[in-house]
């Protein structure tokens, strides 16, 4: 294990950034909702002006995520896994009162952020749900403008499902 003052000055930069990054999925967080009630509107404009801000604060994101990455395995040699992590933060504030509390201080911005990811994870998520399925009714209505019958599941008279997928062509629009 580094020594005190190495872990306690790796730990004072991690906070700084970990405080920055929660800061950043803050952002990301709220663009998700904006993003989510976007696309329930369908409102394409508000979906390209928020893709480029997204695209901005993602770099952003990954660029700290880099330099949390190198603190915890080159300069720590921690493995990032959460539950790994706390045991470290545990075991290294054990016998130094100025690094319990560093260490204590970082455990809590750590679960924070563990607990940001997954909230992040859980909105795009339902964000790539409702644009699956706008997509959807946005290729049904293509097709119907098209004069293109969608195919639909009919049954025969023996009761078993069979596709149609004849067209009518209703005329030019």
């Amino acid at each position: 294990m580094a020594s005190n003052n190495k872990i306690r000055d790796c730990l004072a930069r991690l906070n700084e950034l970990l405080i920055s990054h929660q800061q950043n999925c803050d952002d990301f967080s709220s663009m998700l909702s904006q993003e989510q009630e976007a696309i329930i509107q369908n409102n394409g404009d508000a979906l390209l002006a928020l893709l480029e801000k997204k695209q901005i604060l993602l770099n952003s994101i990954e660029s700290n995520q880099l330099k949390i990455d190198h603190i915890m395995g080159e300069q720590l040699g921690v493995d990032k896994k959460q539950h790994a992590f706390l045991r470290f933060l545990k075991q290294a504030g054990k016998d130094d009162a100025l690094l319990l509390e560093i260490t204590d201080i970082t455990s809590k911005l750590w679960t924070k952020f563990i607990e940001q990811t997954q909230v992040i994870e859980q909105k795009n998520l339902v964000n790539g749900h409702l644009l699956n399925k706008q997509n959807a009714k946005n290729q049904l209505l293509i097709a119907l403008l098209r004069g293109q019958k969608p195919q639909s599941s009919l049954y025969s008279e023996n009761g078993k499902s069979s596709k149609s997928s004849y067209s009518s062509h209703l005329g030019k629009a």
